[in-house]
């Protein structure tokens, strides 16, 4: 008896798998194992150019000109006299001296003094032939007598008249044979500008 139950179940598993067959029938598989998906990095965008900082006003030093800058005033009064120290008796030179002295007078600088120094003393010499210098109207004795007339000075060198032979009698109207450092207050006065028409070397 148990025989027979054990050939009606082996029968009937028999049974079972001849039917699937004869229906087609598979069995079922598992589903395929999709393989694992793996995320994909982001593509970094293109960087963008850096533009260059502007500079802040805080970084940048301010311009030297930016700043408004007043101009220095002018002291009046520092330079309102002129002395001319003439010390040669070259014509050209002393015709532009006295040029250079008149027109400080007539601009009304004061004082202004003409030093006849060193050799200078023979200009103002009446008994000389005074000499006229290129297109000149006046000769040397007349521009020192119309610079004299307009208000200047003229002072000859004490010491230089001495090596001269010269004395107050022998210079034209006007012109005043100093005393010994009588133009050093003169030189010595911060409100003085000094020229100097120096002599010419010996050739």
């Amino acid at each position: 008896m148990l025989v027979i139950r054990r050939y009606v179940h082996r029968l009937s598993m028999l049974l079972v798998v001849l039917g699937l067959v004869a229906c087609g029938g598979t069995p079922p598989l598992p589903p395929p194992t999709s393989a694992p998906t793996v995320a994909s990095e982001p593509t970094p965008a293109a960087a963008a150019p850096m533009e260059p900082e502007s500079p802040t006003s805080a970084a940048m030093p301010e311009s030297p000109t930016s700043a408004a800058v007043e101009p220095m005033p002018m002291e009046l009064g520092q330079r309102t006299g002129l002395l001319v120290n003439l010390a040669t008796d070259d014509t050209w030179s002393a015709n532009m001296a006295l040029s250079l002295a008149m027109n400080a007078r007539e601009q009304g600088l004061e004082p202004v003094v003409v030093f006849l120094n060193v050799r200078g003393v023979y200009l103002a010499d009446q008994g000389r032939m005074p000499a006229q210098e290129g297109n000149s109207e006046l000769n040397i004795h007349q521009r020192i007598e119309a610079f004299i007339a307009a208000g200047g000075r003229v002072i000859a060198c004490p010491s230089c008249s001495r090596e001269a032979g010269l004395t107050q009698a022998d210079y034209i109207e006007g012109v005043v044979l100093g005393e010994p450092g009588g133009v050093i207050p003169i030189l010595s006065d911060p409100s003085m500008a000094v020229i100097s028409y120096p002599s010419r070397p010996a050739q």
